[in-house]
Protein backbone atom coordinates (compact mmCIF):
# COMPACT_ATOMS: atom_id res chain seq x y z
CA UNK A 1 0.00 0.00 0.00
CA UNK A 2 2.83 2.12 1.00
CA UNK A 3 4.59 1.51 -2.05
CA UNK A 4 1.69 2.17 -4.32
CA UNK A 5 1.10 5.54 -2.60
CA UNK A 6 4.92 6.71 -2.82
CA UNK A 7 4.03 5.77 -6.98
CA UNK A 8 1.52 7.62 -7.00
CA UNK A 9 3.13 10.71 -5.21
CA UNK A 10 6.32 10.49 -7.74
CA UNK A 11 4.10 10.15 -10.60
CA UNK A 12 2.24 13.25 -9.98
CA UNK A 13 5.29 15.27 -8.96
CA UNK A 14 6.82 14.29 -12.27
CA UNK A 15 4.20 14.94 -14.17
CA UNK A 16 3.65 18.27 -12.58
CA UNK A 17 7.28 19.26 -13.20
CA UNK A 18 6.70 17.86 -16.71
CA UNK A 19 3.65 19.87 -17.39
CA UNK A 20 5.76 23.08 -16.76
CA UNK A 21 8.54 22.28 -19.31
CA UNK A 22 6.08 21.19 -21.83
CA UNK A 23 3.81 24.49 -21.28
CA UNK A 24 7.37 26.29 -21.44
CA UNK A 25 8.38 24.64 -24.55
CA UNK A 26 5.69 27.01 -26.23
CA UNK A 27 7.62 30.15 -24.84
CA UNK A 28 10.76 28.99 -25.50
CA UNK A 29 10.40 28.01 -28.99
CA UNK A 30 8.75 31.34 -29.81
CA UNK A 31 11.38 32.93 -27.77
CA UNK A 32 13.81 31.31 -30.06
CA UNK A 33 11.97 31.74 -32.85
CA UNK A 34 11.85 35.98 -31.96
CA UNK A 35 15.55 36.09 -31.07
CA UNK A 36 16.61 34.47 -34.72
CA UNK A 37 14.32 36.45 -36.49
CA UNK A 38 13.96 39.29 -35.09
CA UNK A 39 17.32 39.76 -33.44
CA UNK A 40 17.88 41.22 -29.91
CA UNK A 41 15.73 44.38 -29.95
CA UNK A 42 12.75 42.09 -31.74
CA UNK A 43 13.42 39.55 -28.63
CA UNK A 44 12.93 42.25 -26.53
CA UNK A 45 10.00 43.64 -27.01
CA UNK A 46 8.36 39.91 -27.74
CA UNK A 47 9.92 39.81 -23.99
CA UNK A 48 8.10 42.64 -22.69
CA UNK A 49 4.46 41.48 -24.48
CA UNK A 50 4.75 38.05 -23.33
CA UNK A 51 5.67 39.03 -19.80
CA UNK A 52 2.53 41.08 -19.72
CA UNK A 53 0.66 38.26 -20.70
CA UNK A 54 2.27 35.74 -17.93
CA UNK A 55 1.16 38.75 -15.63
CA UNK A 56 -2.54 38.50 -16.88
CA UNK A 57 -2.58 34.85 -16.36
CA UNK A 58 -1.17 34.87 -12.73
CA UNK A 59 -4.29 37.04 -12.09
CA UNK A 60 -6.52 34.75 -13.27
CA UNK A 61 -5.18 31.94 -11.91
CA UNK A 62 -5.29 33.32 -8.40
CA UNK A 63 -9.02 34.41 -9.20
CA UNK A 64 -10.31 31.48 -11.11
CA UNK A 65 -7.27 28.80 -10.80
CA UNK A 66 -6.94 28.91 -7.15
CA UNK A 67 -10.51 29.38 -6.40
CA UNK A 68 -11.30 26.47 -8.13
CA UNK A 69 -8.71 24.27 -6.58
CA UNK A 70 -9.78 25.19 -3.66
CA UNK A 71 -13.67 25.90 -2.91
CA UNK A 72 -15.85 23.15 -3.74
CA UNK A 73 -16.31 23.45 -8.01
CA UNK A 74 -19.18 20.80 -8.06
CA UNK A 75 -22.04 23.47 -6.86
CA UNK A 76 -23.39 25.06 -9.57
CA UNK A 77 -23.54 28.51 -8.00
CA UNK A 78 -19.75 27.83 -7.31
CA UNK A 79 -18.98 26.82 -11.10
CA UNK A 80 -21.12 29.54 -12.73
CA UNK A 81 -18.86 32.54 -10.65
CA UNK A 82 -16.11 30.68 -11.77
CA UNK A 83 -17.09 30.97 -15.06
CA UNK A 84 -18.04 34.45 -15.15
CA UNK A 85 -14.58 35.53 -13.62
CA UNK A 86 -12.57 33.43 -15.91
CA UNK A 87 -14.63 35.10 -19.11
CA UNK A 88 -14.25 38.93 -17.23
CA UNK A 89 -10.33 38.29 -16.13
CA UNK A 90 -9.21 36.28 -19.94
CA UNK A 91 -10.98 39.23 -22.16
CA UNK A 92 -10.77 42.22 -19.90
CA UNK A 93 -7.03 42.31 -19.14
CA UNK A 94 -6.75 41.38 -22.57
CA UNK A 95 -8.18 44.81 -23.84
CA UNK A 96 -7.06 47.00 -21.35
CA UNK A 97 -3.26 45.35 -21.58
CA UNK A 98 -3.77 46.07 -25.69
CA UNK A 99 -4.89 49.65 -25.48
CA UNK A 100 -1.82 50.23 -22.92
CA UNK A 101 0.71 48.68 -25.28
CA UNK A 102 -0.31 50.48 -28.69
CA UNK A 103 -0.77 53.85 -26.27
CA UNK A 104 2.48 53.42 -25.18
CA UNK A 105 3.57 52.74 -28.78
CA UNK A 106 5.09 49.30 -28.51
CA UNK A 107 2.17 48.02 -30.59
CA UNK A 108 0.31 48.48 -33.67
CA UNK A 109 -3.59 48.79 -34.21
CA UNK A 110 -3.39 45.38 -35.35
CA UNK A 111 -0.42 43.61 -32.96
CA UNK A 112 -2.38 45.23 -30.01
CA UNK A 113 -5.84 43.18 -31.47
CA UNK A 114 -4.27 39.77 -31.93
CA UNK A 115 -2.45 40.58 -28.49
CA UNK A 116 -5.94 40.77 -27.16
CA UNK A 117 -7.23 37.37 -28.57
CA UNK A 118 -4.02 35.57 -27.73
CA UNK A 119 -4.13 36.36 -24.01
CA UNK A 120 -7.94 35.61 -23.91
CA UNK A 121 -7.09 32.44 -25.30
CA UNK A 122 -3.94 31.72 -23.36
CA UNK A 123 -5.93 32.47 -20.10
CA UNK A 124 -8.96 29.95 -20.82
CA UNK A 125 -5.96 27.49 -21.53
CA UNK A 126 -4.57 28.14 -18.43
CA UNK A 127 -7.72 27.49 -16.47
CA UNK A 128 -8.84 24.04 -18.08
CA UNK A 129 -4.67 23.12 -17.23
CA UNK A 130 -5.45 24.39 -14.24
CA UNK A 131 -8.71 22.49 -13.70
CA UNK A 132 -6.63 18.92 -14.76
CA UNK A 133 -4.08 20.41 -11.58
CA UNK A 134 -6.96 20.18 -9.71
CA UNK A 135 -7.92 16.19 -10.37
CA UNK A 136 -4.38 15.58 -10.47
CA UNK A 137 -3.92 15.01 -13.76
CA UNK A 138 -0.48 16.25 -14.14
CA UNK A 139 0.89 14.40 -17.38
CA UNK A 140 -2.45 15.14 -19.01
CA UNK A 141 -0.68 18.34 -19.06
CA UNK A 142 1.69 17.34 -21.41
CA UNK A 143 -0.54 16.47 -23.77
CA UNK A 144 -2.06 19.38 -23.90
CA UNK A 145 0.63 21.61 -24.65
CA UNK A 146 2.48 19.39 -26.82
CA UNK A 147 -0.82 19.57 -28.85
CA UNK A 148 -1.06 23.55 -28.72
CA UNK A 149 2.74 23.88 -29.69
CA UNK A 150 2.26 21.93 -32.86
CA UNK A 151 -1.07 24.17 -34.00
CA UNK A 152 1.96 26.55 -33.50
CA UNK A 153 4.31 25.51 -35.60
CA UNK A 154 1.85 24.38 -38.66
CA UNK A 155 1.23 27.84 -38.43
CA UNK A 156 4.11 29.31 -38.38
CA UNK A 157 6.01 26.88 -41.39
CA UNK A 158 2.85 27.58 -43.40
CA UNK A 159 3.70 31.43 -42.67
CA UNK A 160 7.37 30.89 -43.32
CA UNK A 161 6.94 29.36 -46.50
CA UNK A 162 4.95 32.70 -47.92
CA UNK A 163 7.34 35.03 -45.96
CA UNK A 164 9.58 36.06 -42.91
CA UNK A 165 8.22 35.85 -39.43
CA UNK A 166 7.07 38.49 -37.99
CA UNK A 167 5.50 39.53 -33.86
CA UNK A 168 2.33 39.35 -35.85
CA UNK A 169 2.99 35.76 -37.43
CA UNK A 170 4.10 34.77 -33.65
CA UNK A 171 0.94 36.21 -31.63
CA UNK A 172 -1.13 34.42 -34.64
CA UNK A 173 0.27 31.44 -33.98
CA UNK A 174 -0.21 31.38 -30.21
CA UNK A 175 -3.73 31.69 -30.49
CA UNK A 176 -3.65 28.76 -32.89
CA UNK A 177 -2.03 26.68 -30.25
CA UNK A 178 -4.17 27.81 -27.23
CA UNK A 179 -7.21 27.01 -29.70
CA UNK A 180 -5.82 23.73 -29.96
CA UNK A 181 -4.65 22.71 -26.59
CA UNK A 182 -8.31 24.26 -25.13
CA UNK A 183 -9.51 21.32 -27.42
CA UNK A 184 -7.53 18.90 -25.58
CA UNK A 185 -7.57 20.09 -22.51
CA UNK A 186 -11.65 19.52 -22.69
CA UNK A 187 -11.07 16.04 -24.07
CA UNK A 188 -8.56 15.04 -20.99
CA UNK A 189 -10.90 16.19 -18.35
CA UNK A 190 -12.81 13.37 -16.52
CA UNK A 191 -17.00 12.82 -17.58
CA UNK A 192 -17.58 14.84 -14.48
CA UNK A 193 -15.67 18.15 -14.90
CA UNK A 194 -16.66 18.81 -18.77
CA UNK A 195 -20.28 20.52 -17.81
CA UNK A 196 -20.90 23.92 -18.03
CA UNK A 197 -23.36 25.52 -14.85
CA UNK A 198 -25.95 28.01 -15.77
CA UNK A 199 -24.72 31.28 -16.35
CA UNK A 200 -26.18 32.70 -13.55
CA UNK A 201 -23.04 33.89 -11.27
CA UNK A 202 -25.04 34.13 -7.60
CA UNK A 203 -21.82 33.30 -5.48
CA UNK A 204 -19.50 36.11 -7.66
CA UNK A 205 -18.30 37.67 -3.95
CA UNK A 206 -17.82 34.08 -2.20
CA UNK A 207 -15.25 33.63 -4.89
CA UNK A 208 -13.98 36.66 -4.78
CA UNK A 209 -13.75 36.98 -1.27
CA UNK A 210 -11.07 34.22 -1.77
CA UNK A 211 -9.80 34.45 -5.39
CA UNK A 212 -9.06 38.47 -5.01
CA UNK A 213 -6.13 37.87 -2.52
CA UNK A 214 -4.97 34.85 -4.25
CA UNK A 215 -5.13 36.85 -7.94
CA UNK A 216 -3.27 39.73 -6.28
CA UNK A 217 -0.69 37.17 -4.86
CA UNK A 218 -0.33 35.44 -7.87
CA UNK A 219 0.47 38.87 -9.87
CA UNK A 220 2.90 40.43 -7.26
CA UNK A 221 6.11 38.74 -9.17
CA UNK A 222 4.86 38.50 -12.50
CA UNK A 223 4.14 42.15 -12.33
CA UNK A 224 7.17 43.03 -10.26
CA UNK A 225 9.21 40.98 -12.81
CA UNK A 226 7.63 42.99 -16.07
CA UNK A 227 8.58 46.41 -14.35
CA UNK A 228 11.81 45.43 -13.68
CA UNK A 229 12.36 44.56 -17.35
CA UNK A 230 10.60 47.99 -18.19
CA UNK A 231 13.10 49.65 -15.75
CA UNK A 232 16.14 47.84 -17.39
CA UNK A 233 15.20 48.23 -21.08
CA UNK A 234 14.74 52.15 -19.83
CA UNK A 235 18.17 52.33 -18.31
CA UNK A 236 20.11 50.27 -21.09
CA UNK A 237 17.83 49.96 -23.85
CA UNK A 238 16.04 46.82 -26.27
CA UNK A 239 19.49 45.64 -27.41
CA UNK A 240 21.25 44.99 -23.50
CA UNK A 241 17.77 43.81 -22.37
CA UNK A 242 17.51 41.40 -25.15
CA UNK A 243 20.93 40.16 -24.32
CA UNK A 244 19.55 39.88 -20.55
CA UNK A 245 16.44 38.21 -21.75
CA UNK A 246 18.02 35.61 -23.67
CA UNK A 247 19.74 34.44 -20.28
CA UNK A 248 16.72 33.84 -18.88
CA UNK A 249 15.29 31.80 -21.82
CA UNK A 250 18.53 29.77 -21.36
CA UNK A 251 18.07 29.28 -17.81
CA UNK A 252 14.19 28.58 -18.23
CA UNK A 253 14.29 24.99 -16.77
CA UNK A 254 15.62 25.92 -13.30
CA UNK A 255 12.42 28.39 -13.36
CA UNK A 256 10.20 25.83 -14.71
CA UNK A 257 10.88 22.88 -12.41
CA UNK A 258 9.77 25.16 -9.50
CA UNK A 259 7.12 26.14 -11.12
CA UNK A 260 5.75 22.59 -11.74
CA UNK A 261 6.66 21.49 -7.59
CA UNK A 262 5.15 24.86 -7.18
CA UNK A 263 1.75 23.70 -8.79
CA UNK A 264 1.82 20.36 -7.14
CA UNK A 265 2.59 21.64 -3.85
CA UNK A 266 -0.53 23.89 -4.03
CA UNK A 267 -2.49 21.10 -5.27
CA UNK A 268 -1.71 18.79 -2.19
CA UNK A 269 -1.66 21.67 0.23
CA UNK A 270 -5.33 21.98 -0.53
CA UNK A 271 -6.31 18.49 0.20
CA UNK A 272 -4.56 18.90 3.95
CA UNK A 273 -6.61 21.32 5.41
CA UNK A 274 -7.57 19.36 8.37
CA UNK A 275 -3.63 18.30 8.79
CA UNK A 276 -1.44 19.35 11.55
CA UNK A 277 0.86 22.74 10.95
CA UNK A 278 3.88 21.30 12.21
CA UNK A 279 4.21 17.91 9.70
CA UNK A 280 2.92 20.46 6.79
CA UNK A 281 6.05 22.77 7.68
CA UNK A 282 8.63 20.68 8.26
CA UNK A 283 7.01 19.68 4.57
CA UNK A 284 7.35 22.68 3.52
CA UNK A 285 11.01 23.01 4.71
CA UNK A 286 12.26 20.16 2.98
CA UNK A 287 10.46 21.11 -0.09
CA UNK A 288 12.71 24.41 -0.22
CA UNK A 289 15.61 23.52 0.43
CA UNK A 290 15.58 20.46 -2.58
CA UNK A 291 14.04 23.26 -4.78
CA UNK A 292 16.97 25.69 -4.31
CA UNK A 293 19.51 22.81 -4.77
CA UNK A 294 18.16 21.18 -7.84
CA UNK A 295 18.17 24.75 -9.37
CA UNK A 296 21.59 26.00 -7.93
CA UNK A 297 23.04 22.71 -9.51
CA UNK A 298 20.54 23.66 -13.23
CA UNK A 299 21.91 27.19 -12.33
CA UNK A 300 25.88 26.01 -12.57
CA UNK A 301 25.76 23.25 -15.39
CA UNK A 302 23.88 25.91 -17.48
CA UNK A 303 26.45 28.95 -16.92
CA UNK A 304 29.41 26.43 -17.55
CA UNK A 305 27.23 25.26 -20.51
CA UNK A 306 27.09 28.58 -22.19
CA UNK A 307 29.83 28.98 -23.80
CA UNK A 308 28.68 24.99 -25.89
CA UNK A 309 24.63 26.00 -26.52
CA UNK A 310 24.45 29.70 -25.83
CA UNK A 311 24.53 30.36 -29.35
CA UNK A 312 21.50 27.96 -30.05
CA UNK A 313 19.14 30.59 -28.19
CA UNK A 314 20.72 33.68 -29.63
CA UNK A 315 21.99 33.16 -33.26
CA UNK A 316 24.63 34.57 -34.77
CA UNK A 317 23.35 38.05 -34.14
CA UNK A 318 24.24 38.23 -30.28
CA UNK A 319 25.43 36.37 -27.46
CA UNK A 320 24.43 35.76 -24.28
CA UNK A 321 26.22 36.74 -20.65
CA UNK A 322 27.10 34.11 -18.21
CA UNK A 323 27.15 36.69 -15.71
CA UNK A 324 23.14 37.10 -16.53
CA UNK A 325 22.69 33.54 -17.02
CA UNK A 326 23.58 32.58 -13.35
CA UNK A 327 21.57 35.62 -12.14
CA UNK A 328 18.42 33.97 -13.36
CA UNK A 329 19.50 30.50 -11.70
CA UNK A 330 19.20 32.90 -8.73
CA UNK A 331 16.38 34.55 -9.52
CA UNK A 332 14.56 31.04 -9.42
CA UNK A 333 16.45 29.75 -6.38
CA UNK A 334 14.67 32.48 -4.80
CA UNK A 335 11.68 31.57 -6.09
CA UNK A 336 12.02 28.00 -4.60
CA UNK A 337 12.89 29.36 -1.18
CA UNK A 338 9.57 31.16 -0.32
CA UNK A 339 7.08 29.04 -2.54
CA UNK A 340 6.42 26.04 -0.25
CA UNK A 341 5.67 28.52 2.49
CA UNK A 342 3.52 30.98 0.71
CA UNK A 343 1.11 28.19 -0.45
CA UNK A 344 0.63 26.73 2.73
CA UNK A 345 -0.16 30.06 4.39
CA UNK A 346 -2.59 30.67 1.80
CA UNK A 347 -4.23 27.25 1.36
CA UNK A 348 -4.81 27.53 4.98
CA UNK A 349 -6.78 31.19 4.66
CA UNK A 350 -3.63 33.39 5.31
CA UNK A 351 -3.50 34.84 2.51
CA UNK A 352 -3.46 38.31 3.36
CA UNK A 353 -0.72 38.51 5.76
CA UNK A 354 1.45 36.73 2.30
CA UNK A 355 -0.04 39.40 0.18
CA UNK A 356 0.83 42.05 2.36
CA UNK A 357 3.94 40.59 2.64
CA UNK A 358 4.89 39.90 -0.92
CA UNK A 359 3.65 43.13 -2.10
CA UNK A 360 6.05 45.15 0.19
CA UNK A 361 8.94 43.23 -0.79
CA UNK A 362 8.15 43.55 -4.03
CA UNK A 363 8.06 47.59 -4.20
CA UNK A 364 11.37 47.47 -2.30
CA UNK A 365 12.79 45.25 -4.76
CA UNK A 366 12.21 47.57 -7.87
CA UNK A 367 13.26 50.74 -6.07
CA UNK A 368 16.36 48.79 -4.94
CA UNK A 369 16.46 47.42 -9.17
CA UNK A 370 15.83 51.23 -10.15
CA UNK A 371 18.81 52.94 -7.20
CA UNK A 372 21.15 50.35 -8.94
CA UNK A 373 20.02 50.91 -13.09
CA UNK A 374 20.07 54.22 -12.63
CA UNK A 375 22.51 56.58 -10.06
CA UNK A 376 24.57 53.85 -10.03
CA UNK A 377 24.58 52.75 -14.34
CA UNK A 378 25.06 49.14 -13.16
CA UNK A 379 24.75 46.53 -15.63
CA UNK A 380 21.76 44.70 -17.03
CA UNK A 381 23.14 41.46 -16.07
CA UNK A 382 22.87 42.29 -12.33
CA UNK A 383 19.15 42.35 -12.54
CA UNK A 384 18.42 39.38 -11.57
CA UNK A 385 20.32 39.35 -8.72
CA UNK A 386 18.77 42.11 -7.59
CA UNK A 387 15.02 41.02 -8.19
CA UNK A 388 16.04 38.22 -6.62
CA UNK A 389 16.52 39.65 -3.24
CA UNK A 390 12.60 40.20 -2.24
CA UNK A 391 11.90 36.50 -2.32
CA UNK A 392 14.55 35.45 -0.07
CA UNK A 393 13.37 38.14 2.56
CA UNK A 394 10.02 36.64 2.46
CA UNK A 395 11.14 33.20 2.73
CA UNK A 396 12.52 33.73 5.94
CA UNK A 397 9.76 35.87 7.11
CA UNK A 398 6.68 33.43 6.47
CA UNK A 399 8.50 30.59 7.75
CA UNK A 400 9.80 32.33 11.14
CA UNK A 401 7.40 34.73 11.86
CA UNK A 402 4.11 33.50 9.93
CA UNK A 403 3.97 29.75 9.90
CA UNK A 404 6.18 29.41 13.47
CA UNK A 405 3.43 31.56 15.22
CA UNK A 406 0.45 29.25 14.01
CA UNK A 407 3.14 26.13 14.87
CA UNK A 408 3.57 27.63 18.68
CA UNK A 409 -0.57 27.92 18.95
CA UNK A 410 -0.76 24.62 17.91
CA UNK A 411 1.60 23.25 21.04
CA UNK A 412 -0.01 25.27 23.22
CA UNK A 413 -3.41 24.42 22.70
CA UNK A 414 -2.63 20.88 22.70
CA UNK A 415 -0.66 21.18 26.11
CA UNK A 416 -4.27 22.80 27.53
CA UNK A 417 -6.06 20.35 26.16
CA UNK A 418 -3.86 17.72 28.22
CA UNK A 419 -4.17 19.85 31.17
CA UNK A 420 -7.86 20.15 31.04
CA UNK A 421 -8.00 16.05 30.39
CA UNK A 422 -5.88 15.66 33.21
CA UNK A 423 -7.30 17.23 35.52
CA UNK A 424 -10.36 14.93 36.02
CA UNK A 425 -8.39 12.13 36.43
CA UNK A 426 -6.05 13.89 39.07
CA UNK A 427 -9.40 15.01 40.97
CA UNK A 428 -10.84 11.73 41.27
CA UNK A 429 -7.44 10.03 42.30
CA UNK A 430 -8.18 12.74 45.38
CA UNK A 431 -10.74 11.50 46.32
CA UNK A 432 -10.07 8.10 46.44
CA UNK A 433 -7.37 8.26 48.66
CA UNK A 434 -9.50 10.54 51.01
CA UNK A 435 -12.02 7.65 50.89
Amino acid sequence: MFERLLSARTRRVSGAISGQLSQALVSFTLSLLAAHALGASGLGVFALVYSAMITTTALCNGMVGDSLTVMERGRAPIRSALQSWCLITSVGTGVVTAGLFEWGGLLDGRQAFWFALANATFLVESMLRRLLMAVMRFWSLVTVDLAGLAGSLVLLAVWRATGPLTLDSLLIALVAGQLVGMVVAVLRLPAEERWLAPWRPTAMREVAAFGTWRAIQQCIRPSMLTLGRVIVTAAVGTALFGQMEAGRVYMSPALLVVQGLGSYLFSSYAQTKDHRWAPLVRRADRSSLVMMTMTMVIGVIGTLLVPVFGQLITGPTFSMIPVAVFGWAVYAASSAAVMPYASLAAVRGRQRLVVLLRTADSLATLGLLAFFMFPLDASASAAPYLLAVGSFVDAVVIRWFILRRYVREEAAADATRKVSSDAPSEGLRSSRVET
